[in-house]
């Protein structure tokens, strides 16, 4: 959790520095980074962040507020969404997409290019694992 909290502020310190303050690491990685310019159903996005439908519906919501995205009928589904960038929320996936690797290089100048490679080896390895098998309950946490 320290790892991913550091990650995290450095992450949203950098967005703010480039206009984009109203925005998290948690709602690039489970709205923006999904949408592109065709739209998505607020489900889509759920299942592809590994979140509820619920939780997606309140972060779109606050984008939304915040001139992020709009919403629009699917021509498909008159009961469905769907979720657009407005050109602000364009600018921000093109800030946001780069911040990932210069951060990781940062990083890799700071701690070492050899223990990020196993950071990364060793995190893919247990996300892949994760996906592989059902997902612990907070009990056994």
């Amino acid at each position: 959790m320290r790892v991913y909290r550091a990650y995290t502020v450095e992450f949203e310190h950098a967005l703010a520095e480039a206009g984009h303050p109203d925005l998290s690491l948690a709602l690039g990685t489970n709205i923006v980074r999904f949408l592109d310019g065709e739209g998505r159903r607020l489900g889509s996005i759920a299942e592809l962040a590994g979140v509820s439908k619920q939780a997606i519906s309140q972060q779109v919501a606050y984008l939304e507020a915040k001139g992020y995205v709009v919403l629009s009928p699917d021509p498909d589904d008159s009961r469905a969404k769907l979720v657009h960038l407005t050109e602000l929320g364009r600018q921000s996936q093109a800030v946001a997409r780069p911040l990932f690797r210069a951060i990781e290089r940062r990083w890799a100048q700071r701690f070492g290019q050899d223990e990020m490679q196993q950071l990364r080896a060793a995190l893919e390895t247990v996300v892949g694992r994760l996906e592989g098998s059902e997902q612990p309950t907070h009990d056994e946490l």
